[in-house]
């Protein structure tokens, strides 16, 4: 049992790190946040939180749990790794190709025209987002 102390040890110094990471994330978006609305007009600052909106669901959607799973497995074959790397890009399409599409439809439904140029650029940012997370979680 004298592995236990050392697991509890890095458990407690991995949790630190974790919630370190999570609340330095937040305070930065708050700040971000706090500038923007400064910088903005109200109406543009709108069209910025309706683009978050979107674009967090299909991030979200596109992580799929898939990275996380990554990190706990011990031994990793390479048609593991390359699933996870494939079904994330075939998610992050979809969810790009879904955003694209639906832009003209929500800018419609939110009566901000602007939405659709600013929804299909900020899109391919979910493409992109999803091919990053199987190498950063390996």
């Amino acid at each position: 049992m004298a592995g236990t102390g050392s697991l509890n040890a890095q458990a407690i110094s991995g949790s630190i790190w974790s919630f370190m990471e999570k609340f330095s994330v937040l305070i930065v978006q708050f700040i971000v946040g706090i500038i923007l609305a400064r910088l903005l007009d109200p109406k543009d600052y709108g069209l910025v939180a309706l683009t978050m909106i979107f674009t967090g669901v299909s991030a979200a959607i596109t992580d799929g749990g898939f990275e996380k799973s990554l990190i706990h497995k011990q031994d990793l074959s390479r048609l593991q790794i390359s699933t996870v790397f494939y079904i994330n890009m075939l998610l992050g399409i979809g969810m790009m190709l879904i955003l694209i599409a639906a832009a003209p439809s929500l800018a419609i439904f939110f009566h901000e025209p602007k939405l659709t140029p600013v929804l299909q650029v900020v899109s391919v940012g979910i493409l992109i987002n999803a091919l990053g997370q199987t190498p950063s979680a390996h």
